[in-house]
């Protein structure tokens, strides 16, 4: 409990910082200057699914954006979603995507890749240290997530194994992030948050990171 709810703190900060700034629209990218952040000790690890401290999560949380995300007040809102239906039983949740959603290459971002990322980091396979945060979902004890994808990568859906009321909180959070199938390196890495790593030097005390024209 102490750790979901420490987690819920950075995260709230950072989306509340983030969104002061992006509550108007899309900035005039010449005007943003320079971002300096405090991450701590560099994470050992870039990727979000790996989150397992509160530096990588802080990284996660400007790089990457999931299906929901907390807004200015505390409540949780849409990220990569629009619309989120329940069943009346509280096992199926249904996330409509917004349009034209993209990552950082210009590529496109699709249920499809919501739900590699999550048999990825929940599966049998998986070996991410947040895999249990997927223990509610249908299907994890046998090895693969309860997942479905519907309307050509628009709709996507998850059953749990019976109802979860933080289950739209765990949504917020860098396990259930999408990423790209692809290496995270000192090339950088491509995301979908509002920020994207420009490069990554390991054991510098600063890296790049800049505002990413095409987060949602």
């Amino acid at each position: 409990m102490r750790t979901r709810k420490y987690m819920r703190i950075i995260l709230i900060y950072f989306i509340c910082l983030l969104c002061s700034s992006c509550t108007l629209g899309k900035p005039d990218i010449r005007a943003l200057g320079t971002l300096r952040i405090c991450l701590g000790p560099e994470p050992d690890k870039l990727d979000p699914q790996c989150a397992n401290s509160a530096y990588l999560a802080s990284l996660a949380f400007i790089t990457h954006s999931g299906l929901l995300m907390y807004g200015e007040t505390g409540e949780v809102t849409y990220a990569c979603a629009e619309k989120c239906e329940v069943s009346l039983d509280g096992t199926v949740y249904r996330f409509t995507l917004k349009d034209n959603l993209k990552w950082s290459d210009g590529t496109s971002l699709t249920a499809y890749d919501f739900y590699r990322s999550w048999q990825q980091a929940g599966g049998r396979n998986s070996t991410c240290t947040n895999k249990y945060m997927f223990n509610c979902i249908d299907g994890y004890d046998e090895g693969t997530l309860n997942l479905e994808v519907f309307d050509g990568g628009k709709v996507f859906q998850v059953t749990l194994k019976s109802p979860c009321t933080y289950f739209t909180e765990l949504c917020t959070l860098p396990a259930f992030f999408p990423v790209k199938n692809q290496c995270y390196s000192e090339a950088g890495f491509v995301s979908n948050g509002p920020f994207v790593s420009k490069e990554w030097n390991h054991n510098l005390t600063s890296n790049s990171i800049k505002y990413n024209i095409s987060w949602l």
